[in-house]
C-alpha cells in the first residue's frame, strides 16, 4: 500500500513505521510499568506463514497484485516490569518456541481479506523494491532486544510519567501547516535531547544497541544535520547534532570545515551542556530565505519545510552498515523512525509541532551536509510553531 502510494519510496516509509511503532509501544511501556522484548519477524522461521500472511499472499497473486500482500516486521512481548530479567527470559523463550513449533504448520483462516485496491486500475510495479526486500530479509540470529522503560528514569529523562506525556501521545499528529514562527533556545534543545542517550535513557537501552542479543552494534549512530532558521538566540545556518560515538563524524566535519577555511563552533545551551551541537559557518547562504528554499528545495519542494523552525536530515553510515550485514538496511531505517517517533512526542510536550518527511532529495541534501559517502541521509524532519488544524479534535 505504501509503495502504492509513494512509489520506489514506499520501502522506505514501511521501514520508518516500523521504527515509529516500536517508539510508540516502548513510551507506552514507560507510562504503563512494561518491560518490551523487541524481536525482530525474521529470527523466527517462515513468520508470515505462522500468522497466515503467506495465505494472504498467495491470494494476491491469485489477484494478479501483490500490493495486497502483508509481511511480518517485529514481535514485541510485553511483561510487567516487576518480573526479574529471568522471568522475562523464559516468557519470551515461551513465545519463541511457540511460534516456531507453528512454523511448519498452516493455520486455518475463516473468511477473506478486504480487497484494497481497485481492480480497473493497473498496477504499477516497482521491480527493485522487491529485490531490496528479498535482500534485507535473510533470517537473521541476533535481533532481540530487551527494553524495561519503567526502570530507566532519571532526573534527566525528558519522558516522565509525571509530564504532559500522555497528553502529547493523544495529540500528536503530523503538523500540515507550520506558522513561520520562531521557536525557544529550550523547545529545540528539548526536542533534540529527546534523541540523545544522556538525556533520555531509552534511547540508550533501545537505540544505542538496536540488536542488543549479542551486545554488538553492527553499525555506528545515526546523526543530525540541521537547517535552523527560526530559533531565538540561534543563528540561522546549517548545524550538526552528534549522536553517541561521534569521533569518526565529527573528523570528517572537521576536514569539511579547513577545506572551506572555517572551524566548526560548538554551541552552549543552558541545561544541556552534554548536548553536541555544532554550527557549521562555511555553509554560505545570503538570507534565511535562502536557506530555507535550500531546505524545501531539498526536502522535495515541501512547503512546511520552508516554513518551520528546524529541518533535521538523519545522517546514517549505510554502506558501513549493509557491508556488516545487509539486514542493517531495514534497522538503520527502524532507528530513524525510532527517533523520529521521539521528536514527535517531545515538540508536542514542549507546545509546538513536527512532521516526518520521508520524500527528500538524497544525493543532493548529502553532497550539502559534506558527509558523503559514509553518512547519507535517510529521513527528513520539520519541527516548528504550528498552525493548529480546526478539523481534528484532541483526545482528552
Amino acid at each position: 500500500r505504501e509503495v502504492w502510494k509513494y512509489g520506489p519510496r514506499g520501502w522506505r516509509y514501511t521501514q520508518l513505521d516500523v521504527g515509529h511503532a516500536v517508539g510508540s509501544v516502548l513510551l507506552a511501556c514507560m507510562l504503563s510499568g512494561y518491560a518490551a522484548k523487541v524481536v525482530d519477524a525474521k529470527i523466527i522461521p517462515n513468520a508470515d506463514q505462522v500468522l497466515g500472511l503467506q495465505q494472504i499472499a498467495e491470494q494476491s497473486q491469485k489477484l494478479e497484485d501483490l500490493r495486497e500482500s502483508e509481511h511480518a516486521m517485529v514481535f514485541i512481548l510485553l511483561t510487567p516490569s516487576n518480573n526479574n530479567s529471568h522471568v522475562q527470559n523464559n516468557h519470551f523463550k515461551d513465545l519463541q518456541e511457540a511460534l516456531e513449533s507453528l512454523s511448519d504448520q498452516t493455520p486455518e483462516l475463516t473468511g477473506e481479506p478486504n480487497i484494497v485496491f481497485n481492480r480497473a486500475v493497473d498496477p504499477v510495479i516497482w521491480p527493485y523494491i522487491d529485490a531490496i526486500e528479498r535482500s534485507t530479509s535473510f533470517q537473521c540470529n541476533d535481533g532481540v532486544q530487551q527494553v524495561n522503560p519503567a526502570e530507566l528514569l532519571s532526573p534527566l529523562c525528558l519522558f516522565r510519567p509525571g509530564s504532559s506525556l500522555r497528553d502529547a501521545i493523544r495529540m500528536r499528529r503530523s503538523v500540515l501547516t507550520f506558522k513561520n514562527e520562531d521557536i525557544s533556545q529550550k523547545q529545540m534543545a528539548s526536542c533534540l535531547a529527546s534523541t540523545l542517550a544522556a538525556f533520555n535513557p531509552l534511547v540508550s537501552e533501545h537505540c544505542q544497541n538496536f540488536l542488543g542479543a549479542s551486545g554488538v552494534r553492527h553499525y555506528p549512530d545515526i546523526h543530525f544535520a540541521l537547517w535552523i532558521t527560526g530559533v531565538k538566540s540561534m543563528k540561522n545556518g546549517l548545524y550538526f547534532l552528534l549522536r553517541g560515538d561521534s569521533k569518526a563524524f565529527l573528523q570528517i566535519l572537521r576536514n569539511n570545515c579547513k577545506a572551506n577555511d572555517s572551524e566548526l563552533v560548538r554551541q552552549n545551551i543552558p541545561e544541556f551542556g552534554e548536548m553536541n551541537l555544532y554550527y557549521c559557518p562555511s555553509y554560505e547562504a545570503e538570507s534565511v530565505g535562502e536557506i530555507k528554499k535550500a531546505a524545501s528545495k531539498n526536502s522535495c519542494h515541501q512547503k512546511i519545510a520552508e516554513d518551520c523552525s528546524i529541518v533535521v536530515s538523519m545522517l546514517a553510515p549505510v554502506e558501513v552498515g549493509i557491508a556488516a550485514q545487509a539486514r542493517n538496511y531495514s534497522y538503520i531505517h527502524w532507528e530513524a523512525g525510532f527517533l523520529g517517533q521521539l521528536l514527535y512526542i517531545q515538540a508536542y510536550q514542549q507546545g509546538i509541532g513536527a512532521t516526518g518527511m520521508g520524500c527528500f532529495l538524497d544525493q543532493e541534501s548529502a553532497a550539502i551536509f559534506g558527509t558523503v559517502p559514509n553518512y547519507v541521509p535517510v529521513y527528513h524532519f520539520a519541527l516548528g510553531a504550528m498552525e493548529v488544524d480546526p478539523r481534528f479534535s484532541s483526545l482528552k
